[in-house]
C-alpha cells in the first residue's frame, strides 16, 4: 500500500472544476480516448497538459486509450498519476494541480 488515502475521481474533478472527456473514434474499432479538459466558454474545450515534476520545462499532452470508455480512463489515470496537470497553460488564468496517484474510478 502507498499509505495515501484514495479519492474518487469525480470528487477530485468536481473540486477543481475539471472535466473528464472521453471520445469514441467511429472509424476505428473499439477505440476510446480519455483526457482532462476545461470548457473555454466558446463552445469548445481546452485540454490539460502535463509536466513530470515542478522543475520540468516541457509540457506534454497525455491521454489514455482503450477498447472501452472505462479502460481508456483507467489507462489515462495510470499514465498521469503523480504528474502536474496544467490547465490553460498560456493564459492569465493558468492553473496547475498534482494528479493524485490513487484516484478511484468508477
Amino acid at each position: 500500500m502507498s499509505g495515501e488515502a484514495e479519492m474518487k475521481l469525480e470528487d477530485w474533478l468536481d473540486t477543481l472544476h475539471i472535466e473528464l472527456l472521453i471520445k469514441r473514434y467511429p472509424a476505428q474499432d473499439n477505440r476510446y480516448s480519455a483526457w482532462f479538459g476545461v470548457f473555454n466558454g466558446e463552445f469548445s474545450w481546452e485540454t490539460g497538459e502535463f509536466k513530470q515534476h515542478v522543475g520540468d520545462p516541457m509540457l506534454r499532452g497525455k491521454y489514455g486509450n482503450g477498447k472501452t470508455p472505462s479502460e481508456a480512463v483507467q489507462n489515462f489515470l495510470k499514465e498521469v498519476g503523480g504528474m502536474i496537470l496544467i490547465l490553460k497553460p498560456y493564459g492569465e488564468d493558468r492553473r496547475q494541480h498534482i494528479v493524485p496517484k490513487n484516484l478511484e474510478y468508477p
